[in-house]
């Protein structure tokens, strides 16, 4: 039996596939459809790219021939009708985990799969990256805070955060539940370090040129927020969480520019640090 490793994801998983297989070759079209993204992501809305497939693993060290993927962007998951999974809090006795059938039939046929990546959510942090709002900081370990500033409680960042992290953690969920495998999540890339000059805005141009972004220093510490809510929630589901490659930070902790593809995403060399610690439990 060929052995096979599973991967869901939204974009946030293309650097992987890029790094560790020969999926490119699948695609119906390499026609740019989508220039506020840089190359991995065209094809992403206008069918083009492929989600559901098999490809062959390229990458050697891995210890697996095939990868079987099934993208789920946003817009995919809205044609579901559904969410892939949700809690029922209406169910009597307590919250019931609920999974969409198209979720269950793809967990069913990775049955035999000895590993289940997750490449789901990714940038939604970047929603409070935008200076909406006039100047503020959070008070979190590990980072200085602005003089002179408001500060947001702590408790009030975490519920503005909530909104992102409790779907993505139902979903992760539903993997543990339905797998009895190794289930890996890949945490999305850090923020770019240089954000001002990065070409590719991916959707968010209006919104840069509009409110421009709140200070470095609190770009980190919504992403470690983000990031530190979700470690603290699948502790306990023994979910691996991949946190960014050191190799593909600076000092301080923001994405190095030449492994961005994007204003969010990583490139294929991330990807490639992204499998060692995947495969081979490299730092």
């Amino acid at each position: 039996m060929t052995k096979a490793f599973s991967l869901l994801c939204t974009s946030h998983g293309i650097a992987l596939l890029d790094a560790v297989t020969d999926w490119r070759g699948q695609w119906q079209s390499h026609s740019v459809d989508l220039p506020e993204h840089g190359a991995n992501a065209q094809g992403w809305f206008n069918g083009a790219m492929p989600s559901d497939f098999t490809a062959a693993v390229t990458l050697p060290g891995t210890g697996f021939e095939q990868c079987s993927a099934w993208l789920a962007p946003g817009h995919v998951q809205v044609q579901l009708g559904a969410p892939l999974a949700e809690l029922d809090h209406s169910a009597p006795g307590g919250p019931v985990l609920r999974m969409h059938p198209v979720l269950i039939a793809k967990l069913q046929q990775w049955h035999d799969n000895e590993l289940i990546v997750s490449g789901m959510g990714g940038n939604e942090y970047l929603t409070h990256l935008f200076r909406t709002a006039p100047d503020y900081d959070i008070v979190l370990d590990g980072f200085p805070v602005t003089p002179g500033v408001p500060i947001l409680p702590l408790e009030v960042a975490h519920g503005m955060m909530e909104r992102w992290v409790a779907p993505l953690v139902t979903t992760l969920t539903a993997l543990r539940v339905m797998s009895t495998r190794r289930v890996v999540h890949m945490l999305p890339p850090p923020p770019l370090e240089d954000i001002a000059s990065m070409p590719y805005t991916e959707g968010f141009g209006a919104a840069i040129q509009k409110y421009g972004f709140v200070a470095d220093s609190l770009r980190l510490k919504w992403y470690r927020l983000y990031c530190d809510m979700i470690i603290a929630r699948t502790r306990s589901m023994k979910i691996d969480v991949i946190t960014p490659p050191r190799g593909a930070m600076t000092p301080e902790g923001f994405l190095r520019k030449e492994f961005a593809e994007g204003l969010t995403h990583g490139n294929k060399a991330y990807g490639a640090l992204l499998a060692r610690k995947i495969f081979q439990n490299e730092e």
